[in-house]
């Protein structure tokens, strides 16, 4: 079986060839080649065309699909995989992509032509968990105003919360959703002994609190 892993400036050729070692010992052939931009910037430009306007908004260079009519497997980050991408590549079976949207995949195309397309939810969700967190201890504790107020030589005496600034432990901090980076930043909030409320049509109260073995005296739920 084949595999071509498209890279980027992302996730360069060197990070997406020691990604994918896994596929290689199970003795799949893995081939990587960059999709080139002269800078992020335009990465940038090219992924938010596809993510406004779809797949096909974006044209793949031909030579990223040159003799890989024999590859079964795609791999890609940011590059896009529509109608031409799929014409290129009459044996795939198998489309996944590093990051968890998939609207860089022409799914119609996919769908018509038998070929599974695989994501990775919860990719950086860490990443986004633990900026949450920050923000809200920036906001509490007034972080970011103290910092701004000090670089113009200035000591903020006042601010929106100056009469009491709370702190986290014993606070209740509500969720919308209880997916993959809420989940992390309740776990996070519990070490601060803030009580977690959330609402989430698809995850049961019962469920979410076996899951991380909590007590309903810590984790209370409003539905």
């Amino acid at each position: 079986m084949k595999c071509l892993a498209i890279a980027d400036l992302f996730i360069n050729a060197a990070m997406m060839d020691a990604g994918l070692k896994a596929l290689k010992d199970k003795g799949i052939t893995v081939e990587v080649r960059e999709w080139s931009h002269e800078s992020i910037e335009k990465l940038q430009e090219d992924n938010l065309l596809v993510e406004q306007q779809g797949s096909e908004a974006v044209a793949l260079p031909a030579a990223l699909l040159q003799g890989a009519e024999e590859v079964e497997i795609l791999i890609v980050q940011f590059a896009p995989v529509n109608a031409a991408v799929f014409d290129k590549l009459p044996k795939l079976k198998y489309v996944g992509v590093l990051r968890g949207g998939i609207e860089n995949v022409n799914q119609a195309e996919a769908k018509a032509r038998g070929v599974e397309v695989m994501n990775t939810p919860g990719r950086n969700a860490r990443s986004v968990a633990e900026f949450t967190v920050g923000m809200i201890l920036a906001e509490m504790r007034n972080i970011a105003r103290s910092h701004d107020a000090l670089r113009d030589k200035f000591w903020r005496k006042e601010s929106p919360n100056h009469r009491a600034i709370p702190e986290l432990g014993g606070k209740v901090v509500g969720l919308v959703g209880l997916g993959h980076i809420a989940q992390l930043v309740a776990g996070f909030l519990r070490g601060f002994g803030s009580e977690i409320i959330f609402y989430d049509k698809y995850v049961p109260a019962m469920t979410a609190m076996k899951r991380w073995t909590l007590s309903m005296s810590w984790f209370a739920v409003r539905m």
